[in-house]
């Protein structure tokens, strides 16, 4: 996807402000979903801190989710200046995520893709047309089959 916008990324100083809410699982530092939420609910201002933790929590769950209910630490790159959040190129962060996943998804056979189904839905319906006259396009990515998502793979 080509469109205006920043790239998400930044400088590793930058996280230390986040470093509390980070732990370590396998070598790999992250944030974890369900602190957020509980951190979130606990904040009484809405200041820059609140804006951050509130984006990279909605990272975590709707545009980059992971197989863990958390977020890599270098994710905050993305939120540490507030005045650039609007400027960042979200569509082709999500997107670039999601093919990424689907890259791991085809190359280990994993269970389940991570990353913005809300992108994979988009994908299925501009080309599916025609082709799951028995698929409701209504149901989510859940109700598929699994014959439904293999084929929808191979054409993506």
């Amino acid at each position: 996807i080509i469109l205006n916008g920043e790239e998400v990324e930044g400088r590793l100083e930058e996280l230390e402000p986040f470093r509390v809410f980070s732990t370590r699982d396998c070598g790999r530092q992250a944030i974890s979903t369900s602190l957020m939420k509980k951190e979130l609910s606990k904040m009484k201002d809405s200041d820059d801190l609140f804006l951050q933790m509130f984006i990279l929590y909605v990272m975590g769950v709707l545009l980059v989710p992971s197989r863990r209910e958390d977020i890599s630490l270098s994710s905050v790159y993305a939120v540490t200046d507030v005045a650039d959040i609007p400027k960042k190129n979200w569509a082709s962060f999500c997107f670039n995520e999601l093919v990424k996943c689907i890259c791991d998804h085809n190359a280990y056979k994993r269970e389940y893709i991570p990353g913005c189904l809300l992108f994979l839905e988009l994908i299925f319906l501009e080309h599916a047309n025609g082709i799951f006259q028995t698929v409701d396009g209504s149901l989510d990515l859940m109700s598929w089959g699994s014959g439904d998502v293999e084929l929808l793979l191979t054409k993506v």
